[in-house]
Order: C-alpha cells, then structure tokens, then sequence
C-alpha cells in the first residue's frame, strides 16, 4: 500500500496493533487520534478480526467529513447474514467455523448494513482482470468506498449502496467522491 500511495501530495501513515514495521502502532476499536484528522483511510482486512462495531465508529470518528474509508473484508457473497459467535475462542474452533484461527466472523452479505448503520454513505466495487492485477486484488473482491457525509438527520431509514462501474475504480480509490 505504501508504494501506491507514495506521492508527493499525500501524507501517508501505516498503523497496526501488533506488527512493528508501522508508522504507529493503534488499536483500531479505541484509536488515540484526534477526531477527523485523516481525508483518506485504507482499512484492509482487518474488520473480520475485531469488534467491527466499535473499529467502524472510531473510523467514523477520525475520518474528516467527506472523507473515504476504503475496506476490504472476506464476504461470502452466497450467504445472507454474517456468521459470529462470541463463545467461539479457542483457534482451531475459530478455523473451523469462521475459515482462519483469529477471524471472529464470517460476513455475509449484510457487511454493507454494519457499514452504513456506523453513518456512512457506501458504495461498492468489484475488482476483476488487469485492474484487480494493477492493484493487487483478488479477482471479485469487494471493495467498499465509505464516506463521511456531513451531518443530516436519518429520520430512521438506511442510505442505500450504489455500484461503481468497473472502468471508474482506479479513478474513485484515490479521489473523494463529489
């Protein structure tokens, strides 16, 4: 990600809990940063390991209005509903239900729902052929741009998800949509 983003015009900061080669080390469901601070956040498979619900709040939280959250999560698009058990702690148990020993979740097709109840806009990507190469994803991953919209009432109703036309992608991962 860094060699993307190594431009002249942008600032970039690496962060991880627990790895050391990182420009800070944050807990991503308590982060000690002011609050919106950042234009851009890249949050790449990270969601399926932790509290999902408190990360994307402090995201929210750090995110200037009008900002992108970019995420990437393993989605098993065929499955209507995130699949989470909190009784499940040992790692062999979590290999076995949730496909990797420190996943917490298997999400379904319902991940949009979390994001857009933490307050954001979203819309959705698939990645696939020479773009999906360019970037280094795997072919139809998801990738979810999330905005910060400025402050509106709800008035109860969930914004609804748009998807991006697969000749735009390159474009929209690096400019704050209008």
């Amino acid at each position: 990600m860094r060699m993307l983003l190594q431009r002249p015009d942008i600032n970039y900061t690496s962060a991880d809990l627990s790895q050391t080669d990182v420009d800070i080390r944050l807990n991503i469901e308590d982060i000690d940063i002011a609050d919106e601070q950042y234009d851009v956040i890249v949050c790449s498979h990270v969601l399926e390991h932790v509290n999902d619900k408190a990360a994307l709040a402090e995201l929210y939280r750090i995110l200037k209005t009008g900002g992108v959250l970019i995420i990437m999560v393993p989605i098993i698009d065929g499955c209507d509903v995130t699949y989470e058990d909190d009784t499940i702690t040992d790692s062999r148990d979590r290999l076995i239900h949730f496909g990797k020993e420190d996943h917490v979740r298997v999400y379904g097709s319902d991940f949009i729902t979390r994001v857009i109840g933490a307050g954001f806009h979203v819309r959705t990507h698939a990645a696939f052929g020479k773009e999906a190469v360019k970037f280094g994803l795997a072919m139809g991953e998801k990738i979810f741009l999330c905005t910060k919209p400025a402050r509106e009432p709800v008035h109860g109703r969930l914004r609804h998800q748009e998807s991006i036309p697969e000749t735009e992608i390159g474009v929209k991962l690096w400019e704050t949509p209008n």
